[in-house]
C-alpha cells in the first residue's frame, strides 16, 4: 500500500485500523505476575523519601483498583454526572494572551484541540432511562442515541462478564482529524495520551465516590463503533471503562 506523501493522516489511520482485534490466548495463559522493571547499575542509588503528609490525591491513587465484579445496585445520577465531568468536563476559560482565550477541560490536550468524544451506556442510573448517551461537555448534558442499548455495547467487550451490573460503560472515541490536522501522524500519539488522561480521571473519580472502575482495551473495534454509531474512520472508539459499585461477596 502506498501512502500519499502529502497526506499526513493516512499513516495514523492505517496503524489504527491494523491494530484492531488480536487474539493471543497463549500470552494470557503464560503471563507472569513478576514485576518487570529496569535497573541501572548505579553504585550509589538514592532512596526516595516517603511522603508522610496527608493528601487526598495520594489516598485516591493508593485506593484505586481494577474491579471486574460489580454489585447490582443503582447509581445516583449525581455520581454519574461527577464522573463524566472528571473525565472531560469544561473547567473554565483559559486566557492565553489579552486577545486570545479558550475553554479548558479536565485533561491536557495537545494544542487545546480536544479530539475525544464520550459515550455512556447506562444501567440503573437513577433519574434516567437505561440506554446509550453522548456526553456533551460544553452544555453539560447527556444526549440519547436512538436505536442502541447497553447490551449491544457490553456484548462487544471480549469478557462481558467483567462488566456485568456496572452502571456506566464509558466508550471513549476520537475524532482523529481534530488533532492530526495540526500535528500529522504524531497527533495519533497525542490522541491516545489524552484518552489515558481522561481514563485515569474516571478511575480516581470513581474511588472518590465510593465506586470502582476497570479500564478495558479488549473490545471488537468494528462492533463497538457500530454499537454507538461511529464510522470507524473519522471517529472511532479507542478505549472503554466500566464504573459501578464493587461486589463484596
Amino acid at each position: 500500500m502506498q501512502l500519499p506523501a502529502d497526506d499526513a493522516t493516512t499513516l495514523a489511520l492505517w496503524y489504527h485500523l491494523n491494530s484492531g482485534v488480536w487474539s493471543n490466548i497463549e500470552a494470557y495463559l503464560e503471563a507472569s505476575h513478576e514485576l518487570q522493571h529496569k535497573v541501572v547499575a548505579d553504585p550509589e542509588p538514592i532512596a526516595l523519601a516517603p511522603d508522610e503528609r496527608p493528601s487526598v490525591l495520594a489516598g485516591l491513587i493508593e485506593a484505586r483498583r481494577s474491579t471486574r465484579r460489580y454489585a447490582a445496585q443503582p447509581m445516583p445520577f449525581t455520581q454519574a454526572s461527577r464522573i463524566l465531568h472528571a473525565a472531560y468536563g469544561v473547567t473554565g476559560l483559559r486566557r492565553h494572551t489579552p486577545s486570545f482565550a479558550s475553554w479548558g477541560r479536565s485533561v491536557p490536550s495537545a494544542g487545546g484541540l480536544y479530539p475525544l468524544e464520550f459515550y455512556a451506556a447506562t444501567s440503573a442510573v437513577e433519574s434516567i432511562a437505561d440506554g446509550v448517551y453522548h456526553y456533551n461537555p460544553i452544555d453539560a448534558r447527556l444526549e440519547r442515541l436512538a436505536g442502541t442499548g447497553l447490551l449491544e455495547v457490553r456484548q462487544v467487550i471480549f469478557y462481558p462478564e467483567f462488566v456485568e451490573h456496572a452502571n456506566l460503560l464509558l466508550v471513549i472515541a476520537a475524532v482523529f482529524e481534530r488533532t492530526l490536522i495540526k500535528y500529522g501522524p504524531r497527533g495519533y500519539r497525542y490522541v491516545l495520551l489524552e484518552a489515558g488522561h481522561a481514563a485515569q480521571n474516571v478511575c480516581l473519580g470513581a474511588v472518590e465516590s465510593g465506586l470502582a472502575a476497570v479500564c478495558l482495551g479488549g473490545f471488537d473495534d468494528g462492533a463497538m463503533n457500530r454499537a454507538v454509531g461511529l464510522d470507524g474512520r473519522q471517529e472511532a472508539a479507542v478505549y472503554c471503562l466500566a464504573v459501578g459499585l464493587a461486589a463484596t461477596d
